[in-house]
């Protein structure tokens, strides 16, 4: 995630080490924080961590107005933040960790049909 007018803004990609240089602001959520800053270590970045948060929407108003960059997994619909500024979403082209999926049942249980499916479908996403 990047301010509207950052000079990558209008890429279809970027590198982590484009913006190595610049302030990291990054959700404080475990294990999400845990995973983005191996993320960007793995891409041989030391993040500047500047800010971090457990608001999503506090994040997005502090890289619309300038102040950092962020890695999102899930960009909302919107690019318009709630103070009315824009922000924008750039794919990484970086080759990264995968992000493994754990499934586990006790023991004897049968699963509902919607665990069932949820876990073929994540064995099917797996095998790609």
């Amino acid at each position: 995630m990047l301010p509207a007018d950052h000079s990558l803004a209008d890429r279809d990609v970027v590198l982590l080490h484009e913006v190595a240089d610049e302030p990291a602001i990054l959700l404080d959520v475990p294990p999400t924080i845990e995973r983005v800053v191996g993320m960007m270590r793995s891409a041989v970045m030391e993040p500047k961590l500047q800010w971090q948060s457990t608001n999503m929407e506090t994040i997005r108003s502090l890289v619309a107005r300038g102040l950092g960059f962020s890695v999102v997994n899930s960009p909302p619909e919107s690019n318009t933040t709630f103070d009315n500024r824009t922000v924008t979403y750039v794919p990484l082209s970086d080759h990264l960790p995968k992000n493994t999926i754990t499934c586990a049942l006790p023991p004897k249980v049968r699963p509902p049909r919607k665990v069932t499916e949820a876990i073929r479908f994540c064995q099917t996403q797996a095998a790609h």
